[in-house]
């Protein structure tokens, strides 16, 4: 069965009619969302699928409001048209022109709060699978909001997505110049009092990563690492990229997968592990290259707290008799004090779970979060 997102009937209402449908007690003052469409002829659809009826045509330039995330789809509404559009064809951005980024919750259920505090009062809350934009970020605490409630959670349990996009240049050449920032084409350059003769000139070729709109401009990176601002035209976009932050569930389902797995001191995995095989195979899993053995990982990402460890972290301990706190070995932290780890004892010797509050508990050395 499919699941499917409909356009809600307060969005076919009246501003002033939409404060009173959704009560004034459900929603907190923030930023307003403007959705700026970056090519011609976008669908907005009834529903968040691909053959959902159409319900309007967008055109590049369009800015319209923001009212709800689902997935890869995001309502909007311009005058008279109402819908989701897939949010490849959309930048979303606050009133300040900020970026904002889209997540998805990842626990069961998670407070929403006042302020960015464990001790501030709880508004609402959001449930595992839930989407929403992030709008605002403060050390550990995300600002969120959707059609239903805005407000702050605690970040590590939210994934989130990036609005990057991939494009290919589209120019017969397959080039775009550029000159000081001003968008070119190979026939014919444009100048301004700024650029001199000797201003260099940007070749942009082949696929491109999009990282924001203005105007009918992308503000792109190449594979060179040579950013720009271009011409719309000059670049199709050709998907959305997903780039997860944290990668988090991903890599303790996939360490879950090997549970039962025997431990083979020196074994690379699939089917057998060392500790720090099998943490170097699951996040190879991901994109992530860790190095070889434990204590060489335990120098990779950013150093982590045993009170802040999040699912996923790398957990490093001291099995050694003398415990002089050098790292002998290594897991996988999945939540709840438990981590996942190839284990050489008499007992185990295979992939298990084990809890921070037995053995492990005094040989803990130290933690690290690798993205």
């Amino acid at each position: 069965m499919i699941k499917k997102r409909f356009v809600p009937f307060k969005v076919l209402l009246t501003t002033a009619a939409l404060t009173v449908a959704m009560g004034s007690g459900n929603i907190y003052a923030d930023e307003l969302l403007n959705g700026f469409i970056i090519r011609d002829d976008v669908q907005a659809r009834y529903t968040a699928q691909k053959d959902g009826a159409v319900t309007g045509i967008l055109n590049m330039n369009s800015i319209t409001s923001i009212k709800d995330v689902y997935g890869d789809w995001v309502l909007i509404q311009e005058g008279d048209i109402s819908g989701w559009v897939n949010n490849q064809n959309l930048f979303i951005k606050t009133e300040t022109n900020k970026l904002v980024s889209f997540g998805r919750v990842n626990a069961t259920i998670l407070n929403v709060r006042q302020e960015p505090s464990l001790g501030a009062p709880i508004i609402g809350k959001l449930s595992m699978g839930d989407d929403v934009f992030i709008t605002n970020i403060s050390e550990d605490w995300f600002y969120v909001k959707n059609d239903l409630i805005e407000g702050w959670v605690f970040a590590p349990y939210v994934n989130v997505t990036l609005q990057d996009k991939k494009g290919k240049v589209l120019l017969n050449d397959e080039v775009v110049e550029v000159n000081r920032g001003n968008i070119t084409s190979r026939e014919n350059l444009v100048t301004s009092e700024e650029n001199t003769e000797e201003a260099p000139v940007i070749k942009i070729e082949g696929d491109v990563k999009i990282l924001d709109f203005k105007e009918g401009e992308y503000y792109i990176k190449d594979q060179k690492d040579v950013y720009a601002w271009v011409d719309a035209q000059g670049v199709e976009i050709t998907q959305t990229l997903v780039e997860n932050a944290q990668n988090n569930n991903e890599i303790v389902q996939i360490s879950k997968e090997h549970l039962g797995k025997p431990y083979k001191w020196g074994a690379n995995g699939p089917n057998s592990f060392d500790c720090s095989g099998l943490t170097r195979y699951v996040y190879s899993q991901v994109g992530i290259q860790l190095p070889r053995v434990s204590r060489d990982q335990a120098k990779v990402g950013q150093a982590v707290s045993r009170s802040d460890l999040i699912a996923g972290d790398l957990i490093f301990f001291d099995t050694s008799g003398s415990m002089n706190n050098v790292i002998t070995h290594v897991g996988i932290y999945i939540g709840n004090n438990e981590f996942i780890h190839a284990s050489s004892s008499r007992s185990g010797k295979s992939v298990i779970i084990s809890t921070l509050n037995s053995f492990y508990s005094s040989r803990f050395v130290s933690a690290r979060r690798v993205k």
